[in-house]
């Protein structure tokens, strides 16, 4: 890629893909995760040849972090994830920082698959996280079909701009929590220990 292009690939909703092909929010929301997790990414690149992508992150903790940032780290937790996004990019990000935190994660990258997985087995996912922006069915539609077959389970919608979502609380739209883009992964990992902490342990 280009140079001018390096210089943004990190800014979300920038996209080299013609409209209504990409959200741009990808790479946007990676270098959230990795950045929350201490870490960089350095890329290379050039026209014709390929790029390559870097991603450092600390061994551990360092002894010297600061106490603002201490609270932000990420919580860890052992209940089962449905996670659902149409971008493989974000996908595979979450999933492997959910699964270090000891979650068992089942990915989807259509909301109707993951609809359909859940109704088949209602009873075996704990939480549900999913993406707004996604075709067929959005991330608040699915969220409603899913309430519709168990109606205690907790779901966290991720969205970068929605009109559906814009300005509304959680609350309002029957979902336990609405994260923005570029994922802060503390603080998605504290709004599910709340909402695990306290969901009643039904089965559906």
């Amino acid at each position: 890629m280009s140079h001018e292009v390096m210089e943004r690939i990190f800014d979300p909703f920038f996209s080299t893909k013609p409209v209504n092909e990409g959200t741009g929010l990808g790479l946007a929301v990676v270098h959230g995760i990795v950045t929350d997790h201490g870490g960089t990414i350095q890329v290379e690149s050039e026209p014709g040849k390929g790029t390559v992508f870097r991603i450092l992150l600390p061994a551990a903790a360092s002894s010297t972090a600061s106490s603002a940032s201490h609270h932000a780290l990420p919580l860890r937790g052992s209940e089962r994830v449905l996670l659902v996004d149409d971008e493989e990019l974000v996908l595979g990000a979450l999933s492997q920082g959910l699964e270090r935190l000891g979650y068992t994660v089942t990915v989807e990258s259509s909301s109707l698959a993951a609809l359909d997985r859940f109704k088949k087995a209602p009873g075996a996912f704990d939480l549900v996280i999913t993406d707004q922006t996604m075709p067929q069915m959005p991330g608040l539609e699915l969220s409603k079909a899913i309430h519709a077959v168990r109606p205690a389970i907790p779901i966290i919608i991720i969205t970068g701009f929605s009109p559906q979502l814009n300005g509304k609380s959680a609350q309002s739209l029957g979902v336990a929590g609405i994260l923005g883009k570029p994922i802060d992964f503390g603080e998605l990992s504290t709004l599910m220990r709340t909402e695990l902490n306290f969901t009643p342990g039904d089965t559906g």
